[in-house]
């Protein structure tokens, strides 16, 4: 390790010791709050919106989580390196806390389409109709299954970038905490701009599932050369290819949820947005769990990381036939 960066470097919260093992599993809790709003916006917005603009905004509503995570990349790791992990999380748990709390004056204005009459008891939840009516709206057009697995084999690229680049960086790459929050908030950075860029992009070519799969196919390319980065390359160099990872990998979400809802009759939309999530959320959550056990087995990083990004062009190949033409 250059002597610079063992001068510098703080001893990390997230060493094989501890993690990444728990820290994989994040997206999990994750996935319990970004489910809800995201099926409930597709149905309600692909009523209103403009074709010409639909999958643009559905990019624009996604943008707000990797601007969090740009802020958190920026503010946490040197809380952490300075105040421990623990003050790290309590920060980032406080934050939520507030923004849950300013939104409330807004509520009556967001829950203008709630159903109050519609039961929501375990007995409705867990109705066998309720449970299968997800899946059995992804054979409401043939292209919702392609793009579902697709979304899947994408999440766990963006599992894995979200929730182990700072330890990867950190742990196989000699970076300091410091440094590694910065390539993880550039990352999530490039994937705002990436979500605006490429649902503008969609929209104009009208092609958005064919957009998917090549999308895909960089993705899984930058994906590749940030982890064969080695180590004692320049910190500028990792903070290049996060971004590029981080444009391609993880601005995808606007796109499949702007063609679902264009594939699904209205009163479907809901269904199918569900489905689809499900099925893209179990790559969310078991890309990193599956390839932090990889790393803890191997004891390296580099080959389950690559791994990951080689599922995902293997699967847009496999999937490209089925991706379908321009929109009407």
């Amino acid at each position: 390790m250059p002597p610079r960066r063992q001068a510098l470097r703080s001893p990390s919260p997230l060493s094989r010791r501890g993690c990444p093992g728990p820290f994989s599993q994040l997206p999990c809790c994750s996935a319990w709050g970004t489910d809800p709003p995201t099926r409930r916006a597709a149905a309600s917005w692909h009523a209103r919106l403009p074709p010409e603009h639909r999958t643009l905004i559905f990019s624009v509503k996604l943008a707000g989580a990797p601007l969090g995570g740009a802020l958190a990349g920026l503010a946490l790791p040197p809380v952490a390196a300075l105040a421990g992990w623990a003050a790290a999380l309590w920060l980032a748990a406080g934050l939520a806390l507030a923004a849950a709390l300013t939104i409330q004056p807004l509520r009556p204005v967001l829950d203008d389409e709630r159903e109050p009459h519609r039961p929501i008891g375990p007995a409705a939840l867990f109705a066998p109709a309720n449970l299968a009516a997800p899946f059995a709206a992804l054979r409401l057009h043939p292209l919702l299954v392609p793009l579902s697995v697709l979304a899947c084999s994408f999440n766990a690229v963006q599992g894995c970038l979200f929730a182990l680049t700072v330890a990867f960086l950190v742990e196989a790459r000699g970076l300091t905490l410091v440094e590694a929050g910065a390539a993880y908030a550039v990352m999530q950075g490039t994937g705002v701009v990436g979500r605006l860029a490429l649902g503008w992009l969609a929209d104009r070519t009208g092609t958005p599932a064919r957009n998917l799969f090549l999308q895909a196919l960089f993705a899984s390319g930058l994906t590749s050369i940030f982890v064969l980065l080695p180590p004692g390359a320049p910190v500028g160099l990792f903070l290049l290819a996060a971004g590029a990872a981080g444009f391609a990998a993880t601005s995808w979400g606007g796109l499949l949820l702007a063609e679902v809802a264009r594939l699904t009759p209205l009163e479907r939309v809901t269904d199918a947005t569900s489905g689809t999530v499900l099925v893209c959320f179990i790559g969310y959550s078991a890309g990193p769990m599956l390839c932090a056990a990889a790393v803890s087995a191997t004891g390296g990083w580099t080959a389950p990381m690559l791994v990951v990004a080689a599922q995902l062009a293997a699967m847009a190949l496999a999937l490209w036939p089925r991706a379908g033409g321009r929109r009407p």
